[in-house]
């Protein structure tokens, strides 16, 4: 894949940049053409210069784009055409402008992992359709009503791509054992690397109008959506984010199966399977802990020191699943212990 495009990746997700680089060659670009093209959908569904049912309606093309780019150029052209000029970030311009490139290589992947691709950037986008078309724009903040539909949303953000990465490395790679309940493991481990990011960027996405906390979890604690305004309010919303950072930890049970699967000859893949599992229990952590996550000014992020601490431990994981889950049960141990019974 062209070089400029790994360029994007790393300035779009630093965490997924680190695991994509870890992939052997011959995956690599599958797993970073998948996570580019469901950024770019994103970036679609965010721009500010056309309406939510334009947005919509773009959204819902994404995914025949992506399957038949030539057959949908001039849906692509008048996406582009309306869009492009809204966006001042650089390296959001240069993931649209590259879009046409991004597509050309996808195309030239194999069929089965063109099918891959289709699958993920058409689940994303029906949760993205979401977005568009429940969190309609008004004066008051909408939330959803009920836990299931928060947990619908979650599989269609992260628990598909978790289905995604199952599948792409059972398919090509040398796994051969236990590999029939992987892509259900994956979704778990999706589901949980979704709601950690919902929980960690609450205060962005109730300014334009979104809570993505359900409206039944929100009255046992006496709150309204715009109560999550103040961040004084996080006191009173704690036991909420605690059983969501609990609804995670058990989705994350899933990683230690899902781990040893994978045949400890695959080092890449063990690599970049261990660090988004580890990362995101951090994160889950620093979430569990903070008093200020309300606060716009005082977002959640593990710093780049614990990143790279993790890295460094890597090679003890790769050819131990020991290593791995004591790892893991530490983590676990360490988030539930800031939680209250």
């Amino acid at each position: 894949m062209d070089k400029e495009l790994y360029r994007i990746l790393k300035h779009t997700s630093r965490s997924i940049y680190l695991s994509i680089k870890a992939m052997p060659k011959n995956v690599r670009e599958l797993f970073a053409v998948g996570y580019l093209l469901c950024r770019a959908a994103d970036t679609i569904a965010d721009t500010p210069v056309v309406t939510d049912e334009k947005k919509l309606a773009y959204i819902k093309d994404f995914p025949a784009i992506v399957s038949s780019p030539s057959q949908n150029s001039e849906k692509l052209d008048l996406i582009m055409r309306n869009i492009l000029p809204s966006y001042q970030s650089e390296y959001e311009k240069n993931l649209l402008l590259c879009l046409k490139k991004i597509l050309q290589a996808a195309d030239k992947l194999s069929p089965q992992n063109k099918q891959l691709v289709h699958f993920v950037v058409t689940q994303v986008c029906r949760g993205m359709e979401t977005d568009l078309s429940y969190f309609v724009p008004s004066k008051k903040i909408k939330a959803f009503e009920t836990a299931q539909q928060l947990e619908h949303y979650c599989r269609y953000i992260g628990g598909a791509p978790g289905i995604f990465w199952a599948k792409s490395l059972i398919i090509n790679s040398n796994i051969k054992k236990n590999t029939q309940h992987m892509p259900e493991q994956g979704a778990m481990i999706g589901d949980a690397l979704q709601i950690t990011n919902i929980l960690r960027d609450m205060p962005a996405d109730l300014k334009n109008g979104r809570c993505y906390l359900p409206l039944e979890d929100l009255q046992t604690v006496n709150l309204t959506p715009e109560d999550l305004l103040n961040p004084k309010s996080i006191k009173s919303l704690k036991p909420v984010i605690n059983k969501w950072i609990l609804w995670a930890m058990e989705r994350l049970k899933f990683a230690e199966p899902f781990f040893s699967s994978i045949p400890k000859t695959q080092v890449r893949y063990r690599a970049a399977t261990m660090w988004p599992i580890y990362w995101c229990m951090d994160t889950l952590h620093k979430i569990a802990a903070s008093d200020n996550l309300l606060d716009a000014e005082s977002k959640v992020k593990i710093p780049k020191s614990k990143i790279y601490a993790t890295i460094l431990k890597t090679p003890a994981a790769l050819i131990s699943n020991k290593f791995f889950n004591q790892g893991f049960r530490l983590r676990r141990e360490t988030n539930l212990s800031v939680i209250p019974e």
